[in-house]
């Protein structure tokens, strides 16, 4: 483990970039997948709303199968620099932080899908 940087010398761009870049290649091949299992099985919502929260959300609220992926890239860069940034300055292994937003993220996904399966009854 690394020590907590001095507060002059800042964050480094590394654990940013890699938190991000695993966060936004997991988020493209879990929505891939849930995004190939919605259209072709009929199931699969929870894995895309785990990988798209902001489709989540307007799914939830207006219906159907939305897809806003710019605002979902959005938010998974953000995650990652926001994680790579925590993990930078408490000293945790980067892969700690982006598994636990993982794991967020995957029980967010099946929250929002059980919303839209209450809703559709």
């Amino acid at each position: 483990m690394t020590s907590p940087p001095d507060i002059d010398e800042g964050v480094g761009c590394r654990p940013g970039a890699l938190a991000g870049f695993a966060l936004l290649a997991g988020a493209l091949i879990v929505g891939g997948v849930g995004l190939w299992l919605v259209t072709q099985h009929g199931f699969g919502l929870a894995l895309f709303y785990a990988a798209a929260p902001v489709s989540a959300l307007l799914g939830v609220l207006g219906g159907g199968l939305p897809v806003a992926w710019p605002l979902d890239l959005a938010t998974w860069v953000v995650a990652g620099v926001l994680a790579g940034s925590w993990s930078y300055r408490s000293g945790r292994p980067v892969w700690m932080t982006t598994t636990v937003i993982g794991i967020a993220a995957l029980a967010y996904g099946f929250v929002m899908s059980t919303f839209v399966e209450i809703g559709s009854r």
